[in-house]
């Protein structure tokens, strides 16, 4: 009897073990592991200690946490009443499950695991007419995260019912209707987790004795499986960046010497700007070249298009990267303020945005898009004053694409020009 009972008191969770697992290994879910609470735990370690802010508030509400554990398994349940007393409690803890809320992060997490296997799919070279792989797998990532975030706490989902609506919203989004990747990872999300949620209540409503106890449990061996898929996944996205972005090379003016964007982004990354500076305020024409060719198996797998979002992100970092050292060369001169200076990304998304507004290849050179800058400047100038002229008035609400042009022009523009001019 005595043995029975200290056999009980061992399985209890201790919250000084608990704390020092949440120090360690928190962001990966190390003390949702202790906890045996192995969705959360997967959750935690895919989103990073849910991108820090769940973490917040475990390190406040660990305690209550531990004591729920703890009433778990003496079978009993915190009084309802101190459980909205003792309200905001972590994520998990503090929704009801049937909450828009809950519903939100269903959706949530569902476009995140989605668009991690939709990151992976757009590197890949394997492609078809119809982007039905495209569909197969924003559906394979989307159900996994709903499952996953659906089974946390008491709450369970089925599977089966979230895949169907997942794929065929898919299929209708992508393959169809041909949405954005945006919008399709939100559809799919959205139609999957009213379906696993619908299924769910019809389930209850059919089985309404059912103990928690009888409630499928998961364990470690689910969470190390899903861990595995996760690296995974991280893994090959990370070779497919390395092949088609950070092995990028550029060229600066007219030097024979090129430098990838690993190399860029390490330097701006570790706060090693010399090498940069010297590179970028040589000349402010970059020339981008193909990617290192390597012999391997792995870089045949991937594809090096130069209209995907893969050389959209290479020239958003190079361009980051160049117009900080732009703006450390004018502060050092001492004839700028740092503070009137533009923010380097603020600049690079300016230099993206006229790039697509003026429909331009993602490489092209800052000549051109100078010259584009200035005719489409004209051309907005001349339908103000055609307008004015034929109504009495400048109609600036018509002509509001042509004024965003104009205003990201002048923006991007203004830092070049300031450099030329010295």
């Amino acid at each position: 009897m005595n043995d029975q009972k200290a056999k009980e008191i061992d399985s209890y969770s201790n919250l000084s073990v608990a704390r020092i697992l949440l120090s360690l290994g928190g962001i990966f879910g190390a003390h949702r592991i202790y906890l045996k609470q192995y969705p959360e735990a997967f959750i935690y370690l895919s989103t990073f200690g849910g991108f820090l802010v769940a973490l917040f508030y475990d390190t406040i509400y660990l305690s209550q946490i531990v004591e729920e554990y703890n009433n778990i398994l003496l079978n009993k349940r915190a009084n309802e009443n101190e459980r909205y007393y003792n309200a905001p409690r972590r994520l998990f803890s503090i929704i009801p499950w049937d909450s828009v809320l809950f519903l939100l992060a269903q959706v949530s997490y569902g476009m995140w695991i989605g668009a991690l296997f939709l990151a992976l799919k757009t590197m890949l070279k394997f492609d078809d007419e119809l982007s039905l792989s495209t569909a197969f797998c924003v559906a394979v990532g989307v159900s996994f995260g709903i499952y996953i975030m659906g089974n946390t706490g008491t709450e369970r989902r089925n599977l089966l019912p979230i895949w169907c609506a997942s794929f065929a919203l898919s299929f209708l989004s992508i393959c169809i209707l041909e949405l954005s990747y945006f919008n399709s990872l939100f559809f799919t999300s959205l139609a999957g987790t009213a379906m696993g949620n619908k299924v769910k209540l019809r389930d209850e409503l059919i089985n309404k004795t059912e103990n928690f106890d009888d409630i499928k449990r998961f364990t470690l061996k689910h969470y190390l499986i899903w861990s595995f898929l996760f690296c995974c996944i991280i893994s090959s996205i990370y070779l497919g960046v390395s092949e088609t972005i950070l092995d990028r090379r550029i060229r600066v003016g007219k030097s024979f010497d090129s430098k990838t964007i690993r190399n860029i982004a390490y330097n701006f990354l570790m706060s090693n700007q010399v090498d940069n500076h010297r590179l970028f305020l040589s000349s402010t024409e970059i020339a981008y070249l193909s990617s290192i060719q390597k012999n391997s198996k792995i870089s045949g797998l991937f594809k090096k298009d130069d209209n995907d979002w893969t050389s959209t992100l290479s020239v958003f970092l190079v361009d980051v990267a160049r117009a900080n050292s732009y703006k450390e060369f004018l502060f050092k001169g001492k004839n700028h303020r740092k503070e009137n200076i533009m923010h380097p990304m603020f600049w690079a998304f300016n230099r993206m945005f006229v790039i697509k507004s003026l429909e331009q290849n993602i490489f092209e050179k800052d000549s051109v898009l100078l010259k584009l800058c200035e005719k489409a400047s004209k051309e907005y100038e001349r339908i103000v004053k055609n307008s004015y002229a034929s109504n009495g008035s400048s109609d600036d609400k018509r002509n509001y694409k042509s004024l965003n042009t104009k205003k990201c022009c002048e923006n991007y523009s203004s830092l070049l020009k300031t450099l030329t001019n010295m």
